[in-house]
């Protein structure tokens, strides 16, 4: 071993150190790399003024961002074991080419190497270039600009001796010569109308969707759909694109914490202080639908996002419990006190209702009793009593008078009229008259006359004194007869009195009847009205309880209330014990939805501060993945499609599906026979892609992998794995490092992750008012139904916020109009807009024009010709502004590679 110069600084010396224990990971031979020496320098000063510290977290860089995809995975085990092998002093036998041209040429630059020297000329090394380049792209600054600036400019100019750290002023360097490029979220339309309004390279397509995904500024329903085929990636880019929204969430959930915004960043425009424009509760839910093939699904899933929902960190303050249970138990009794108390009311109010209509039917019954007792008087019994009123129709008049009073009216007027036609006859030509005695006594009175005139007339009286003395004694016996007669007439008239007083009384007792049930009903009206008057007040009063109970129910946070909501469903299982009878689950949704939105809502508007526990309260969106749609049978498939769709009805999910699309397009053609692959004979059928369209918002192909790519991926796979050469790491010598909490921590935040900032400084999408005009004029070239309009502009807002920035300005030619233009034409004519996309890979330094005559070659005539159409319409703009058709090849194909994969199906040939 050799001593260190004496140009080294202690931290580079430090730096060293590290980096021979690091050499030894990974079963390699302790040979030390650029990587280790990186690394080592990391360590030297290990806290975030450190020199490579600020000068990663200015790009949101972490370590492993710039490091080779096999390098070791460094945690605090690995870090133990490096600072165990590490040497005392450095070594310089165990560097390599390029670690010696580095040192060398940092200690030539400066006359003494130190930390920030030799950062500099490690990264000015040709590897570390393009891989800083690759990695700041997104920042839109050049690794061949940046590098020699920070090695010539920054460097010479750092005044190690001052009382700021070397760290702070490179971080300040960069903060004047390279300002941070703040992060655009992509805003959303969903299908809903609105009157107002890695291993293999997905680093860049992840962030852009979990930006998406977590944006307080999208409004879901969201549906994402993951196409490619079977192993190209799809479950790995959406495992990614879960970690990195979770990432996000977790650190806007501390930056709300902190009180909104670290040393050196500041809120967003617009956005008040402790609070991003990221969600810091965003829950994930992960489904495999092949999982649960032989369950329902319904049952399954609501199960499985109701577990998450109710996390085992989740803590409810107990006596917020008690007390919403009893203003639950309250609001129930006072609902139904109310309830009873209106269906009191309804209920008294129709028998006063009865009540009422009786008592006018009983005064109107009395009135009748009185006109027809009236008529029964005045024609019936005087008629009666009248000799001459007994015509037919007469006695039906009365007979039908008095039946309307009852039989007993009936009865007694038959009676006056019988007696009286009786007595309006003589005596004797009555036959009740005659009676045996009567008879006799006429027998003998009729005989008496001419037996005595024959008994005279023999005694030779003489024929007058004979006369004389029979009518004298025929006299005699007729005068009691006719006394008789006399009596009996006075008896009848005598009867027929008494008849006419019945009449009057029966008449009398049916008026007063009549009266009495009159008084009865309308005694029955008042109390049923006094007893709807105290049901009413009752009814107001159970009201105003209910009023006060809403009140105070309305109190309880959304938080408490969602805890609990879950805590039941959890507790009672319903799913678990009911798969396959889920009645509820719409119910259950809606409830979840609106208490979600509520809570959202509350933090909006100021009334929860930032910086609650995520677990204590509700979470602000839920995003569940779907995975293995395609191992399940075709039923099963247009299950979890209708599945999906039910939840897009509620504005709190975002649905990210992975699906082989070979799979999809077949089951769906096998579950429902409408659908046509082929578009039917005359090419009009529904095929399996129009219901795909109708379920997702943003299509995104997944692109197989290639050569270097799987290599990575072996490598990165396989070096976890690798055994430690043979002997060992060389034994500890004196003054052995360290691990420590500085080094742990500066591993878990800066070398174990990769990029895993959170850009405080975020801010929502914007485009100018040209582009707008530009994006408005592409109209012409769009064809199809509104939800393939809306999804263009989607796409477009999506392609305009990913990494890295594109070129911007007045000029129709721009890199973002360029982009928007493509993705028009990819959607409307995807095959000539991949054919233009080759051309221009073919002919770099082309223009548009140039590109669709070459195409047009091809035997695209239909489609070049409508191009051709839209660029002559398109204004010719003021000098030196150039056409659209002068738009460069390299502004098209900027964007090309995300165009192409936003997509339902396979690319076109």
């Amino acid at each position: 071993m050799t001593a260190a110069p004496d140009t080294w600084s202690p931290s580079v010396s430090r730096a060293l150190q590290w980096a021979g224990g690091l050499a030894t990971l990974g079963g390699r031979d302790g040979t030390i790399s650029p990587d280790d020496l990186f690394l080592g320098l990391l360590l030297a000063h290990p806290d975030d003024e450190g020199e490579v510290w600020c000068f990663l977290a200015h790009f949101d860089l972490t370590a492993r961002d710039l490091l080779p995809d096999d390098y070791p995975a460094i945690d605090h085990k690995a870090l133990q074991v490096a600072a165990a092998a590490a040497p005392s002093t450095p070594d310089p036998e165990r560097w390599n080419v390029e670690i010696s041209s580095v040192l060398a040429e940092a200690g030539t630059r400066t006359g003494s190497a130190r930390v920030a020297n030799v950062l500099a000329s490690i990264l000015a090394l040709t590897s570390w270039i393009d891989r800083l380049g690759t990695a700041i792209s997104r920042s839109g600054v050049s690794a061949g600009q940046l590098v020699p600036h920070f090695r010539d400019e920054c460097v010479p100019e750092l005044k190690f001796e001052g009382p700021r750290r070397a760290g702070l002023q490179i971080r300040d360097w960069l903060a004047e010569r390279y300002p941070r490029r703040r992060a655009t979220m992509p805003s959303f339309s969903n299908d809903r109308p609105d009157p107002s309004a890695d291993f293999i390279g997905v680093g860049e397509e992840a962030d852009a969707f979990a930006y998406l995904i977590a944006s307080k500024a999208l409004v879901p329903p969201l549906a994402v759909g993951m196409f490619g085929s079977w192993g190209s990636g799809k479950s790995f880019l959406m495992a990614r694109i879960r970690q990195r929204v979770e990432q996000l969430s977790a650190l806007a959930a501390a930056a709300d914490a902190a009180g909104g915004a670290t040393a050196g960043t500041s809120a967003p425009d617009g956005a008040a202080s402790g609070s991003t424009q990221v969600w810091p509760n965003v829950v994930s839910v992960e489904f495999n639908a092949w999982q649960y093939v032989e369950t329902d699904l319904w049952a399954a899933l609501l199960a499985r996002i109701f577990e998450q929902l109710s996390p085992e960190a989740r803590r409810r303050l107990s006596e917020f419990s008690r007390v919403r249970e009893r203003a639950e138990a309250d609001r129930e009794a006072a609902l139904e006190a109310a309830r009873q108390a209106e269906q009191v009311v309804a209920e008294r109010d129709a028998a006063a209702r009865t009540a009422l209509a009786k008592a006018e039917a009983t005064k109107q019954e009395e009135s009748q009793v009185a006109h027809d007792a009236e008529q029964v008087r005045a024609r019936a019994v005087e008629a009666a009593l009248d000799a001459h009123a007994r015509t037919a129709a007469g006695t039906a008049v009365v007979d039908a008078v008095a039946g309307a009073m009852g039989s007993d009216v009936a009865d007694a007027v038959g009676e006056v009229r019988r007696l009286r036609t009786q007595s309006a006859d003589a005596p004797w030509r009555q036959g009740r008259f005659w009676s045996r005695r009567r008879v006799v006594w006429a027998t003998i009175a009729a005989l008496v006359v001419p037996l005595v005139t024959v008994l005279l007339a023999v005694l030779d009286l003489g024929l007058p004194v004979a006369v004389t003395a029979a009518i004298t004694t025929g006299a005699a016996v007729l005068t009691p007869m006719l006394r008789s007669a006399a009596n009996y007439r006075d008896e009848q008239r005598s009867k027929v009195d008494e008849a006419l007083q019945k009449v009057e009384t029966k008449l009398a007792q049916h008026e007063q009847k009549a009266r009495q049930a009159r008084v009865d009903a309308e005694k029955a009206a008042d109390e049923a009205s006094d007893a709807l008057r105290t049901a009413t007040e009752e009814a107001e009063a159970a009201r105003a309880i209910g009023i006060d109970v809403e009140r105070i129910a309305a109190g309880l946070t959304p938080a408490g209330v969602l805890a609990d909501r879950l805590a039941e469903r959890r507790a009672s299982d319903d799913y678990r014990k009911r798969l396959g009878i889920v009645s509820t689950v719409a119910d259950d949704l809606e409830k979840l939805s609106s208490l979600i939105a509520d809570y959202n809502a509350s933090v909006f508007a100021g009334e929860h501060p930032p910086g609650e526990r995520p677990g204590d309260v509700p979470p602000n969106r839920i995003v569940l993945y779907i995975d293995d749609l395609d191992r399940c049978p075709p039923q099963r498939v247009v299950e979890v499609l209708e599945a999906v769709n039910l939840l897009l009805a509620f504005p709190l999910f975002v649905v990210v599906v992975a699906v082989d699309t070979r799979w999809l397009t077949s089951a769906l053609a096998k579950a429902m026979p409408t659908l046509k692959t082929d578009g039917g004979p005359l090419g009009h059928a529904p095929t399996p892609t129009d219901y795909v369209e109708k379920i997702f918002q943003i299509p995104f192909w997944i692109d197989p992998l290639d050569e270097t790519g799987r290599h990575r991926l072996l490598r990165g796979l396989l070096v976890p794995s690798v055994r430690p050469a043979e002997g060992g790491a060389p034994p500890p010598q004196q003054e052995a490092l360290r691990a420590g909490e500085g080094e742990f921590d500066t591993v878990d935040r800066m070398v174990a992750v990769r990029g895993a900032g959170l850009d405080l400084d975020a801010r929502d999408l914007t485009i100018t008012p040209d582009e707008f005009s530009f994006i408005e004029g592409l109209n012409s070239l769009l064809t199809g139904t509104p939800r393939e309009v809306k999804r263009f502009v989607n796409v477009c807002k999506l392609l305009l916020a990913m990494s890295p920035p594109l070129e911007g300005g007045t000029e129709p030619t721009t890199e973002r109009k360029a982009a928007c233009f493509l993705a028009a034409l990819s959607q409307a004519r995807p095959t000539f807009a991949a054919r233009l996309a080759a051309a221009a890979t073919a002919a770099p330094s082309a223009d548009l024009d140039t590109l669709v005559s070459n195409v047009a070659g091809a035997g695209a005539d239909e489609d070049a010709t409508a191009l051709r159409s839209w660029l002559a319409a398109q204004p010719v703009p003021a000098p030196p502004a150039q056409p659209v058709g002068s738009m460069s090849a390299s502004a098209l194909l900027k964007r090309w590679e995300m165009i192409r994969r936003l997509r339902f199906t396979a690319e076109p040939a």
